[in-house]
């Protein structure tokens, strides 16, 4: 019995008219494929790196100091602080600045928190406007609310509560200038401007 088997210049052993394993001696239309190019041709090919390298805009961190949970270095000497990293420092929503927060519980010479028009959402992680790092305060602890010259606020569901003048806040109650308000353990003043 004559075997239906061949076998090429490289050894494969194949049936057919050609070596399906070694590239054809040249492919249809007379143009060599990447299997075609012989050793010493692929040594001209070289990769072209190109010399433009990425846009990188600088970073320059304005305080990269680890912050222990709760307290807040002072930057400015004699005066208060502002809100810590994180906290909303800019008006980015274009809203009017109406108010303030002022705690005196991260730092002895005070932090100041920003109250725009509309509502204000007091918690302890973004998006809240008014962050306070502490475990007291809930995610979405409270909303301060500027509508119509007067201001309101209200606990949102809040676990350790929120209070107005050491009273427990149960719905929305009006707030007026140099209330005292605390959320958690994080004893504030109102400040209307």
């Amino acid at each position: 019995m004559k075997s239906e088997f061949k076998t090429c210049a490289n050894g494969h052993q194949y049936s057919g008219a050609r070596c399906p394993y070694c590239p054809a001696e040249e492919a249809p239309g007379g143009i060599k494929t990447v299997l075609d190019v012989t050793p010493a041709q692929a040594v001209d090919d070289k990769t072209v790196i190109e010399q433009k390298g990425p846009v990188v805009s600088s970073y320059t961190p304005v305080d990269d100091r680890t912050v222990i949970s709760g307290h807040v270095k002072s930057s400015n000497q004699g005066g208060p602080t502002l809100a810590p990293l994180g906290a909303e420092t800019v008006n980015p929503s274009g809203r009017k600045l109406v108010g303030f927060l002022v705690t005196y519980d991260f730092d002895a010479l005070g932090t100041v928190y920003n109250l725009y028009e509309g509502r204000n959402i007091v918690g302890r992680i973004p998006p809240a406007g008014v962050l306070f790092p502490s475990g007291t305060v809930s995610d979405k602890h409270a909303m301060i609310l500027y509508r119509d010259d007067k201001f309101f606020i209200s606990d949102e569901l809040s676990t350790n509560g929120t209070f107005v003048n050491g009273e427990s806040l149960e719905d929305k109650m009006k707030l007026t200038d140099r209330d005292e308000v605390r959320f958690g353990d994080i004893n504030t003043r109102f400040i209307v401007i």
